[in-house]
C-alpha cells in the first residue's frame, strides 16, 4: 500500500471514530504491514466508505480471511447528516455495500466478520455470500454500579465475593504473567493457541503505547491465579483474552474489576467478544447484559474450495 493510500485510510478512520480493530496500526500487527489492504468509495474528493481486508496466499491459493485477535472487520461508513430517516440510511448502506463488494479482489475463498453495529447486509446475499450469525454479550456501562451488580447471577456474585476475600486484583499486571496464564488455559483444554506470542507481544506494545489496554491480574498468596486482557477504543471495552492457572474465581473477579474500571473511564459498552462454545457462552451470560448478534460471511470460487474450508476449518 503506498503512502498516499494509507494516509487516506488513516484520516478516514480517525474522522469517523471507527472501532479499534479498523485502526491501521492494529492491522499492521495482526495482518502484517503488507498483509492488508482496503477498498473505498469516494464522493467528490471525500471518502465516504472503506472496507479493510486481510488477504493471504498459500500454495498458489489466494484467499481473504479473518485476522487473529480481530473479532470484527468489515465496511465502515460516513453517514451524511442529511440522512435522518432509517429507510434512507438503509438505502445508503445498501448502495455503498454493492459498490464496495464490486471492488473486492477476486480470490478462491473469502471470509468476513462484521461489527455488531451492522444490521443491514442484504447486499451480501445478493452478491452470493453465505451468512451465519455469531453472538457476543454487551453490558451497558451507563447503569449504576448497583444495577450492574444486581444483574449478575447469584453464583457469579458468590465467586467474586470469595475471590475478593482471599485475593486482590491489580490493573497493571505484567504481560508475561498474563501470557503464562493465557497459555495454561489453552493447554488445560488441549487446544491450539490461535495466535503467535510474537504477534501478541507486538500488539501489546502498540496498545500500551496508546494507553488502550489494561492487564487485570488476580493475585492470591503472592501467586498469579488468573486475569484478563482488556482493550478499548473511545466507546467500548473489549475482553480480548482471559487466562487462569488454578482458581476458578480469578477470571470472574478480574472481569468484574474490568467492568467497573471501564465504567469509570466513561466507556459505554463492555463487549465480551462472545463465544460459540457452550461453557464459555454460559459463563459470560452469568454477568448479565444482552446478547448481540454479528454476521459472518463466506463465499467460494467453487464448491471444492467451500468443502475444503469446511473440512479443515482454515487454510
Amino acid at each position: 500500500m503506498d503512502v498516499t493510500k494509507r494516509s487516506s485510510y488513516t484520516s478516514f478512520i480517525q474522522e469517523v471514530d471507527a472501532p479499534i480493530f479498523h485502526q491501521p496500526w492494529w492491522l499492521d500487527v495482526v495482518c502484517g504491514v503488507d498483509g492488508w489492504d482496503y477498498v473505498s468509495e469516494v464522493n467528490g474528493d471525500r471518502t465516504i466508505a472503506v472496507w479493510p481486508y486481510h488477504q493471504k496466499s498459500k500454495g498458489g491459493i489466494s484467499y481473504i480471511t479473518i485476522p487473529a485477535l480481530t473479532p470484527y472487520l468489515g465496511p465502515w461508513y460516513r453517514v451524511p447528516d442529511s440522512l435522518s430517516k432509517q429507510t434512507s440510511i438503509v438505502g445508503f448502506h445498501q448502495q455503498l455495500q454493492q459498490k464496495l463488494i464490486s471492488k473486492l479482489p477476486s480470490v478462491s475463498l473469502a471470509h468476513y466478520q462484521w461489527h455488531t453495529s451492522h444490521k443491514e447486509y442484504m447486499s451480501m446475499y445478493w452478491a452470493g455470500y453465505q451468512q451465519t450469525s455469531r453472538f457476543t454479550l454487551h453490558i451497558d456501562l451507563r447503569q449504576s454500579e448497583e444495577a450492574l451488580w444486581a444483574a449478575l447471577k447469584d453464583r457469579q456474585r458468590n465467586k467474586i465475593r470469595n475471590a475478593q476475600a482471599s485475593s486482590e486484583a491489580t490493573l497493571d499486571g505484567s504481560i508475561e504473567a498474563f501470557w503464562s496464564a493465557n497459555q495454561e488455559t489453552f493447554r488445560r483444554q488441549e487446544m491450539e493457541v490461535p495466535y503467535a506470542k510474537a504477534m501478541f507481544m507486538q500488539l501489546d506494545k502498540e496498545l500500551a503505547r496508546r494507553d488502550q489496554r489494561r492487564i487485570i491480574m488476580v493475585i492470591e498468596d503472592n501467586q498469579v491465579s488468573g486475569g484478563i486482557y482488556l482493550i478499548h477504543d473511545n466507546s467500548t471495552a473489549y475482553l480480548l483474552a482471559t487466562g487462569r492457572h488454578q482458581s476458578s474465581h480469578a477470571v470472574a473477579f478480574a472481569i468484574w474489576t474490568g467492568i467497573l474500571w471501564a465504567k469509570e473511564q466513561g466507556l459505554h459498552t463492555f463487549d465480551f467478544e462472545g463465544s460459540m462454545m457452550k461453557g464459555i457462552s454460559t459463563f459470560f451470560q452469568s454477568f448479565g447484559g444482552r446478547r448481540v448478534s454479528y454476521p459472518r460471511f463466506s463465499i467460494a470460487e467453487n464448491i471444492f474450495w467451500d468443502r475444503l474450508y469446511k473440512l479443515i476449518g482454515k487454510l
